[in-house]
């Protein structure tokens, strides 16, 4: 009779144990002041989103300054970046724009499953590969082409661009790969903390 009493015993301390353990693991950590969305809340399906306003993250300027002073001083390719989570899936939202009509000529598309290569100030690499496949919008009033992508992140990678500057870019387009400099290094230092 004893052994069965000690049994319950240990049972309903185990369940009590593990239940506070599932407990503390909804605990979320808190928003840091300086996070900026453009979305925060729940989505259609009552999943929880948030997505970070989207910043600056990487140019291309003119090849020569006859067509820098053309375009006034607006760079060739310009990237910017958001990070996204939607309840626990990491990923970010890319968008370029290249000053040409023509840039599919050349750079052809974003391409699922071709990688969006981040470098940090170290040396060391992050390859996140594009998540779908986006052939570009061209506006030719304005001479330009715009490619929008999305790329999720593991928690490693996530680890890995928090850790230090972001020093350059490399993305694989479908024709070419090209590399561009950082102009926000601390972009995922900033991003990565309002979304995990």
């Amino acid at each position: 009779m004893k052994k069965y009493i000690l049994l319950s015993v240990v049972s309903v301390v185990l369940f009590y144990s593990c239940g506070q353990k599932q407990d503390e693991k909804k605990v979320e950590t808190p928003i840091p002041s300086n996070c900026k969305f453009s979305q925060n809340g729940k989505d259609s399906l009552g999943k929880k989103l948030r997505v970070v306003e989207a910043e600056k993250f990487m140019a291309l300027q003119f090849p020569d300054s006859a067509t820098q002073a053309l375009y006034k001083g607006e760079d060739f390719v310009k990237g910017y970046l958001s990070c996204v989570t939607e309840d626990t899936v990491l990923a970010i939202n890319v968008d370029v724009t290249i000053h040409t009509e023509d840039a599919y000529q050349y750079y052809g598309t974003i391409k699922k499953g071709n990688n969006i290569t981040f470098i940090l100030k170290s040396g060391k690499t992050v390859e996140v590969p594009f998540g779908s496949t986006f052939s570009g919008n061209t506006n030719i009033s304005k001479e330009s082409t715009e490619y929008s992508s999305f790329a999720h992140l593991s928690r490693d990678a996530a680890k890995q661009l928090k850790s230090e500057d972001l020093q350059r870019v490399i993305i694989s387009w479908s024709k070419k790969d090209e590399e561009y400099p950082a102009v926000n290094p601390k972009i995922f230092i900033n991003q990565l903390p309002c979304v995990e």
